[in-house]
């Protein structure tokens, strides 16, 4: 009996630990720091050439370490190219490699970018003095011209090793370059549905970096949303800074840090978004005490839950349909023991994970309507003791539309 109940706790907090959110989701950091700092132009060397380098170090490492630690627990895989890593060579083979492998890709890029005097051109700034223009380009680097291969011509470079049917799976581009966002309809032309970015200087990287990736990644906003959210939480941390209220093309240096975006502004990390009269699919199975649809509801819309009384699943050898049956005395202690045992039950969750239960529920059965009584994702489960999944076999078909 000791053994049972171990198990059975074990496998509980398993099934609260785990989350799913980013399955078959990478995200790409492209960083390159240099750690040149305005402050330090007046310092000889050999001082600094040190400086630069030890401001380097550290804020490529603060960014790489703070992006696990928020993250690696929502991406499948978090793949850093950092400082000797960061090229263009590198960026394009692995662009090709996660798109093979069939993950969809998210490209966080943490930098410097600028532009040429007349304006007619931008460009991010990679590893050793590598720039990555929007288009095949040459620059006077240490009083040489070199040629730099562009953004625009990622694609075709990609095309040229796979076939001409290949594309990207190139999701989200977040640039925190200062102009980077002068580069967005090129990452657009390659096949990112979703590109963020600064026109002009951005002052403000960091906290709008996290802020922007808390609410897009953890906190379900969609990508403009995210956007505009972050650069007015980094407000306060800005107002009282010496020189972020001069003014640059017409406007203060926080409002030249606020992120354009381009593409689907409506992008939401891992959730589906239904509009009026839209209607989408999910298998629900019998032994998954989580299923998470991805689907994302706001507050107020109206919804129709529809299965089919044909579709059937099991709770060990007795069958039944969405409507669940009548519980026994050992059903007592079903999730939601106003339900019948298997019935298909619906619930709210702040995020795609198992640990963000609203309180919200609903049965659903067969058929329901229902309006969304707070905003979040849709997770389904049949009605069953937390712990009793293990038998349970089967799957039903959730038709879900959108009603207003």
């Amino acid at each position: 009996m000791k053994k049972i109940l171990l198990l059975s706790l074990v496998s509980l907090y398993s099934l609260l630990l785990s989350a799913q959110p980013g399955k078959n989701t990478v995200l790409l950091v492209l960083q390159e720091n240099t750690g040149k700092i305005n402050i330090a132009v007046d310092i000889p060397e050999p001082f600094n050439g040190a400086l630069t380098k030890v401001v380097d170090g550290l804020a490529e490492s603060f960014e790489n370490l703070k992006t696990k630690l928020q993250l690696q627990d929502r991406y499948e895989k978090i793949i850093l190219l950092t400082n000797t890593q960061c090229t263009r060579a590198n960026l394009l083979s692995y662009l090709i490699t996660q798109t093979k492998l069939g993950k969809t890709v998210d490209l966080l890029i943490l930098g410097h970018g600028g532009g040429n005097k007349d304006g007619t051109l931008f460009s991010l700034l990679l590893h050793n003095d590598e720039y990555l223009p929007e288009r095949d380009a040459s620059y006077i680097v240490n009083k040489e011209k070199k040629s730099f291969k562009g953004i625009s011509t990622l694609l075709s470079d990609a095309r040229a090793r796979e076939g001409s049917s290949f594309n990207f799976n190139l999701r989200l581009v977040y640039m925190c370059n200062c102009k980077g966002g002068n580069t967005n309809d090129e990452w657009l032309s390659i096949g990112a549905k979703t590109v963020v970015g600064t026109v002009n200087n951005n002052y403000m990287p960091e906290p709008q970096i996290t802020y922007f990736f808390n609410d897009f990644v953890i906190n379900g906003k969609t990508a403009l949303q995210a956007a505009n959210d972050s650069w007015a939480a980094s407000r306060p941390f800005y107002t009282l800074v010496p020189g972020m209220q001069t003014i640059e093309n017409g406007m203060t240096r926080i409002d030249c840090s606020k992120m354009k975006v381009d593409g689907n502004s409506s992008l939401r990390f891992a959730a589906s978004k239904l509009g009026v009269n839209e209607t989408k699919t999910f298998t629900i199975r019998a032994g998954e005490a989580f299923n998470h649809t991805t689907l994302f509801m706001s507050a107020g819309e109206q919804y129709q839950f529809t299965v089919s009384g044909t579709d059937k699943w099991k709770n060990g050898s007795t069958e039944t349909t969405a409507n669940g049956y009548q519980p026994g005395i050992l059903d007592a202690a079903r999730r939601q023991s106003s339900y019948n045992m298997m019935t298909l039950v619906g619930e709210i969750f702040r995020d795609l994970n198992n640990t963000s239960y609203t309180g919200q529920h609903f049965k659903i059965g067969t058929s329901r309507t229902y309006t969304a009584a707070i905003s979040g994702y849709l997770m389904c489960h049949a009605n069953d003791v937390l712990v009793g999944y293990g038998d349970n076999t089967g799957s039903v078909a959730l038709t879900v539309k959108r009603l207003k």
